[in-house]
């Protein structure tokens, strides 16, 4: 159950007007009422089948431009289709939590969406309707290729007809509201993020080595299985990656948005460089929890050797350098955290790491499969963890050697190319 923060909640910004996201009861902290307290019926019980709702403004605050308004005879008429505003710079409302203030811009109608505007058995269109008097067209979603998440087109529009221009309007924000909201939670999934490759061939083929290593050593990986370590929960060689950014891009028009703003880093890029290869060292394993008996995910430390000169170039790992490497991981986060393509909890400093064992992947034989899927249906099985004592005894000094990064890749997750890497939505070279 999310705690909700009542007092700094994140915003959902709408045109010109931000909206607090006070969720429902269902996402909020359980209440008990203490002594002299009267509570009422339900009240106080966590109903399961209550969807998180938007708080909204009073009739006269919710008023859109009056040209996405038409009328047709007696009935006023309002599309859901247009193109994304200009982003929001970050609001600073009061003391941390902060990325609890950075503003959520709403994004254009895609078909991904209409699920969350339709809600559970039509609840939440059933809401908006009763509560504003006007009336919900929704498309049916067509079928993308292969039936994935976010790999069709952008969707159809909403027609929102109604009987006043108030009522059209009141609808219109909620349902940009409700849209945004689903985004921003948990129930969609990251579908693209933004990624440095590592899996050059020489990188590969130390990574195979090292893990046949690992599998075949009995004091890491003794025959019984109780280390908890398989094949499954290695990173694929091909999939070596530096994480910059994750990405919930649903829609055509985000899509096209993050190519965009990955083509405005050029210049940026090449002043950053200086004519110089982009260049990381991958050498020693780190681990992510407090406790090496029971790990989750295990990680190499980068240290950017673009300028070997510079102070920290030929030392220890990015975290608190200035280099290079750390300036791209800025620029990038500024530029789509700009454009409104981030998430509040996601525009921050980049912590990079490259993960090579993730108990994420671990197949399963109860047919769960391994990692997450984009969509997010239902509840994942607690993961098991692994005992990554011996393996940091044994390979704690792993040394991938140094590698020259190419490009910055736009990747979509779940789809992978020939070479076998995430497939490349958009590509800005490092030159």
């Amino acid at each position: 159950m999310a705690d909700v923060d009542v007092l700094f909640p994140r915003l959902v910004s709408v045109g010109s007007r931000s909206y607090r996201v006070q969720g429902s009861a269902n996402n909020c902290i359980a209440h008990a009422p203490e002594r002299g307290e009267h509570a009422v019926g339900s009240r106080f019980i966590n109903d399961e089948d209550e969807e998180p709702m938007p708080s909204t403004a009073t009739e006269g605050d919710e008023e859109i431009d009056e040209s996405l308004i038409s009328q047709e005879g007696n009935q006023f008429v309002a599309k859901l289709s247009f193109p994304l505003p200009a982003p929001h710079h970050p609001m600073h409302l009061g003391p941390p939590p902060q990325p609890l203030t950075q503003p959520l811009t709403p994004p254009p109608a895609t078909s991904e969406l209409f699920p969350f505007l339709i809600g559970r058995e039509g609840r939440t269109r059933k809401r908006i309707e009763a509560e504003t008097g006007a009336s919900l067209a929704i498309p049916r979603k067509p079928a993308g290729p292969g039936g994935a998440a976010g790999a069709g087109g952008g969707g159809g529009e909403v027609t929102i007809k109604g009987p006043t221009r108030a009522a059209v309007s009141s609808a219109y924000v909620r349902c940009q509201l409700a849209m945004a909201e689903a985004l921003g939670g948990r129930h969609l999934d990251y579908n693209f993020f933004l990624s440095l490759p590592l899996a050059s061939p020489a990188a590969v083929r130390q990574f195979e080595a090292f893990r046949r290593a690992v599998l075949n050593d009995p004091k890491v990986c003794p025959p019984s299985g109780s280390s908890g370590l398989d094949p499954s929960v290695f990173m694929a060689p091909p999939h070596l990656h530096l994480t910059l950014a994750m990405l919930k891009l649903y829609s055509d028009e985000a899509r096209h948005r993050a190519a965009q703003v990955l083509d405005s880093l050029q210049p940026r890029v090449a002043a950053l460089l200086e004519g110089r290869p982009l260049k990381v060292h991958l050498q020693g394993l780190e681990y992510m929890n407090d406790d090496p008996s029971a790990m989750h995910v295990l990680y190499l430390k980068v240290h950017d050797q673009t300028d070997p000169e510079a102070e920290g170039g030929s030392g220890g790992p990015l975290e608190g350098l200035c280099g290079p490497l750390e300036g791209l991981c800025d620029a990038v986060v500024e530029a789509f955290g700009g454009a409104g393509l981030l998430l509040p909890q996601d525009d921050r400093k980049v912590k990079l790491h490259a993960t090579i064992i993730n108990t994420r992947y671990r197949k399963r034989t109860d047919g769960a499969g391994a990692g997450g899927s984009a969509g997010g249906g239902g509840g994942r099985p607690e993961r098991q963890p692994f005992d990554g004592r011996a393996l940091l005894q044994e390979h704690g000094r792993l040394d991938l050697g140094i590698h020259t990064i190419e490009a910055l890749h736009l990747s979509q997750r779940g789809a992978y190319g020939e070479d076998g890497y995430y497939r490349c939505a958009k590509r800005l070279a490092l030159k």
